[in-house]
């Protein structure tokens, strides 16, 4: 029984080891993706501009060079349509994004929210 129980031990040690692996792995394959994601994404500013229609799942875009996934918060208003925001703009969901004023919050503006929720 103690036999069996070492062996299951050192199994399990071994799967755990061999996992470790696996995630190192993993992530110089996902830092190769991110690198050529860099290359070619859109600048945020055009993802996120109003010839674009709002999404609740946007792709990746380039800001300053950098490759951001933006998050997206959203709200599904009384009237059915789904207003939806984050740090570049905010809109409803197959409408033009509005970018948000210089220096103003990263939220949708108070009457627009007003209108979603009344």
């Amino acid at each position: 029984m103690r036999q069996l129980a070492a062996l299951l031990m050192s199994l399990a040690l071994l799967v755990a080891c061999g996992d470790e692996g696996a995630d190192e792995v993993g992530e110089e394959a996902t830092d190769e993706a991110v690198f050529r994601g860099e290359a070619e994404a859109r600048p945020c500013s055009e993802v996120f501009g109003p010839r674009e229609m709002a999404s609740s799942k946007p792709g990746p875009c380039s800001d300053d060079g950098v490759l951001i996934v933006p998050g997206i918060a959203s709200s599904e208003c009384s009237d059915g349509r789904v207003l939806v925001h984050n740090d570049y703009a905010w809109g409803y969901v197959g409408e033009p994004w509005n970018p948000h004023e210089p220096g103003a919050e990263p939220v949708p503006p108070e009457p627009e929210l007003d209108a979603c929720f009344s």
